[in-house]
C-alpha cells in the first residue's frame, strides 16, 4: 500500500493525488536515471569508479536526512533511505 492509497483511505484524496504524482514523477527520475548510469558505464570503463565515488559520498548523507522519516514510518536501521525509496 503506498502513502497515495493511505491518503485516499484516509478521506484525504487531495494528498492522495499529489503524492501519487509524486511517486510517479519519482519513478520516472529513477527511469532516466538508471539509463544514463547504464548509457556512462558503457560509454567508459573509467566511469564506474566515478559513479562509486559519488554514490559513496552521498549515501551517508541521505540515510541522514530520511532518518527521522524512517523511524515515523517504522523502517529502522542502516541505509534506511534505501527502503523508503521502495515504499512510495
Amino acid at each position: 500500500e503506498s502513502f497515495s492509497d493511505k491518503a485516499r483511505l484516509s478521506g484525504d484524496d487531495l494528498v492522495g493525488r499529489v503524492l501519487g504524482s509524486l511517486a510517479q514523477d519519482g519513478r520516472w527520475h529513477r527511469t532516466w536515471s538508471r539509463e544514463l548510469v547504464r548509457i556512462l558505464m558503457a560509454d567508459d570503463a573509467s566511469n564506474r569508479a566515478v559513479l562509486e565515488r559519488w554514490m559513496r559520498a552521498w549515501a551517508d548523507p541521505v540515510d541522514e536526512a530520511l532518518g527521522p522519516l524512517a523511524r515515523v514510518l517504522g523502517v529502522e536501521g542502516p541505509k534506511a533511505g534505501r527502503a523508503l525509496d521502495s515504499s512510495s
